[in-house]
């Protein structure tokens, strides 16, 4: 396991988050989300964002990295999680959430709002 000020640091480099807070990895969203981001993962990488599992009753993941569960408890707390909560939050490189749903987040809406953050970038950067 990695320490949390070590997966912290690195993630300030990330141009992107996909969070799924789940209870466990046997809860019902949590499978149905792995089946559909299984779905879109190019569309993951184009957009360079890293998948965070975070479980209440296990250890999770960012990306390659494994949290312990003193590392989930943290990102729980940070994003305001509640116990037996499912939760998927779409976080900015700048720290921002980009989406939010107590349910499971399906490759078209993930899609659109990916797209729709990539077009207001370019047209800022104009």
């Amino acid at each position: 396991m990695t320490d949390l000020h070590t997966v912290l640091t690195w993630l300030k480099s990330a141009h992107g988050i996909l969070f799924v807070f789940s209870p466990s990895e046997e809860d019902r969203c949590c499978k149905i989300q792995r089946e559909l981001l299984g779905d879109c993962e190019f569309m993951l990488r184009k957009h360079g964002l890293i998948l965070a599992e975070i479980f209440e009753q296990s250890s999770g993941h960012i990306g390659i990295i494994q949290i312990d569960t003193e590392g989930c408890d943290y990102f729980r707390k940070q994003f305001r999680v509640d116990p037996g909560q499912f939760k998927v939050l779409l976080i900015s490189k700048d720290q921002h959430i980009k989406l939010a749903s107590d349910s499971f987040v399906s490759e078209r809406e993930l899609a659109i709002r990916l797209e729709v953050d990539a077009v207001l970038e370019t047209e800022a950067a104009i």
